[in-house]
C-alpha cells in the first residue's frame, strides 16, 4: 500500500525560508561515523556542486523497487529472535553517506518491563518475509541502551516530550525522519514539493528519495523516485534540492508502490 503523507502547505511561504537558509547554511567536516564499518569522507559539498548529477535520462526504477521503503518500517513491528512481535520501529539512523547504522524501536510492552527505547544496530537487524527481527529478548534488552555515545550527544533529557525528543544525534549521524516531509525544490531554485520518502538497498544503503510535486505543471503527474546525492541535503536544513529541471523530471514516471517487493 502507498504510504500516506499530508500535503505541501504554505509553498510561498517556505520560499523565504530557502533564502535565508541557502544564505546561512554551512558545513561542519565529518569523520568516519561511529557504528559503521565503512570509511565516510567529509559531508562538506564545497566545490562538490559542480559535479552534475546523475541525468535522469539514465535513471531507472530498477534497483529502487529491489529495495525497500522506509514507510515500510519505521511505525511497524520489530520481531524477536523467535518471532514473536516485541514493539515498533521508530526511526532509522544513518551516517554521512546514507548507510543505516542502527535501528530505535520501543520495546518492553511485551516484555512486561515497561516501555522501553532501545538502540539495536544494523549489522544485527534482520529483514525478511517483509518484517524487521532483532535478537532483543527480555533477558537482552538493557543490553541495547538508547543513549550509545556514538550515536547521540549527551542532552538533558528530563524535558522529553515523547520519542522524536528522545535523543539529540551526534554530528555525524542524521534521523530517517529528518529528511520526510522536508520541501523540495529544483536546480532552479524553483519551489517543486515535498519529501514522502526514501528507499534503501537490501544492505539498508540509501539509494533513492521519492517527492510528491505540489504543483500541476508537469504532466498533472505527482510522486517520483530520484537518485539520492548527499550533496543536496544536510540533517539541519529544511529542504531538499534537486539538482534537475521540471523538464528533466516529466521524463520521469509515477513512482508505483506495488512493483516493491513485499517479501524482501
Amino acid at each position: 500500500m502507498q504510504p500516506q503523507h499530508g500535503n505541501c502547505s504554505s509553498i510561498v511561504a517556505f520560499w523565504t525560508a530557502v533564502v535565508l537558509v541557502n544564505g546561512m547554511a554551512g558545513d561542519a567536516a565529518a569523520q568516519t561515523a561511529t557504528g559503521s564499518d565503512e570509511h565516510v569522507d567529509s559531508p562538506s559539498t564545497e566545490g562538490q556542486l559542480s559535479i552534475p548529477p546523475m541525468p535522469l535520462t539514465d535513471w531507472t526504477y530498477d534497483a529502487v523497487y529491489e529495495g525497500w521503503y522506509a514507510d515500510s518500517v519505521v511505525n511497524r513491528p520489530i520481531y524477536g529472535p523467535h518471532g514473536d512481535e516485541i514493539g515498533a520501529v521508530k526511526n532509522l539512523l544513518l551516517n554521512p553517506s546514507g548507510q543505516i547504522v542502527a535501528v530505535i524501536a520501543e520495546v518492553g510492552g511485551f516484555f512486561e518491563i515497561g516501555d522501553t527505547h532501545v538502540t539495536i544496530p544494523w549489522r544485527d537487524i534482520e529483514r525478511r518475509g517483509g518484517k524487521v527481527y532483532s535478537p532483543i529478548t527480555a533477558e537482552t534488552a538493557e543490553n541495547y541502551g538508547m543513549f550509545a555515545e556514538e550515536y547521540y550527544t549527551k542532552e538533558d533529557i528530563g524535558h522529553i516530550q515523547g520519542v522524536e525528543d528522545f535523543f539529540e544525534t551526534g554530528p555525524y549521524i542524521w534521523k530517517a525522519t529528518s529528511l520526510l516531509d522536508d520541501y523540495v525544490v529544483l536546480e532552479d531554485e524553483e519551489p517543486f514539493g515535498y519529501v514522502t520518502d526514501v528507499v534503501f538497498s537490501d544492505g539498508g544503503k540509501l539509494i533513492a528519495v521519492v517527492a510528491a510535486e505540489s504543483r500541476r505543471d508537469i504532466d498533472g503527474r505527482g510522486v517520483f523516485a530520484f537518485p539520492w546525492d548527499n550533496r543536496e541535503w544536510r540533517p539541519q536544513f529544511d529542504h531538499f534540492t534537486l539538482r534537475h529541471t521540471k523538464e528533466d523530471i516529466a521524463r520521469l514516471p509515477n513512482i508505483d508502490y506495488s512493483e516493491f517487493d513485499s517479501a524482501s
